[in-house]
């Protein structure tokens, strides 16, 4: 089983996979922190709130989920470190494992580009409330899953 170990979420390290953006940055406005793109003129914006999954490191990664024609951002609520493991489509498509990495965010918040491989929101120690953003038409296309050969996301 491969281990990956994870890395602090900042800015250089996830522009492979999308934005990081804080609100401790923000003065009175920052503009455009993340690049949204929907690439189905039907699809609607949605603005939602969700709860992160409470895990503990080592982590088990089997599935990993993708947003083929939106970006999909999250700002969480709390500073409680979420954990952020993204990949790179691959060949066909699925998960390129080669590119997957895991980071901790604390309290900064983070978009992934569409298409990016990504788990499912998640934080340590306890579980924070979040909005995320994407566009959705309510098709398959949403959101679609892989399942991957397992991959264990360690302290580093």
């Amino acid at each position: 089983m491969r281990v990956v170990a994870v890395a602090e979420l900042t800015a250089e390290a996830f522009a492979s996979y999308g934005e990081v953006f804080s609100p401790a940055d923000a003065k009175v406005r920052i503009d455009h922190v993340a690049c949204l793109s929907n690439g189905r003129p039907q699809a609607r914006p949605n603005l939602f709130l969700a709860r992160t999954t409470l895990v503990t490191l080592p982590h088990r990664i089997g599935r990993m989920e993708q947003h083929p024609h939106s970006s999909q951002s999250f700002l969480p609520f709390g500073p409680a470190p979420m954990l952020v493991a993204a990949a790179l489509p691959g060949a066909g498509g699925l998960p390129d494992l080669t590119t997957l990495r895991a980071f901790l965010g604390r309290g900064a918040g983070f978009s992934y580009r569409a298409g990016v491989w990504h788990v499912g929101i998640a934080s340590l120690d306890e579980t924070v409330p979040v909005a995320g953003f994407m566009y959705e038409d309510g098709g398959p296309e949403d959101c679609v899953f892989a399942d991957i050969d397992p991959i264990t996301v360690t302290q580093a």
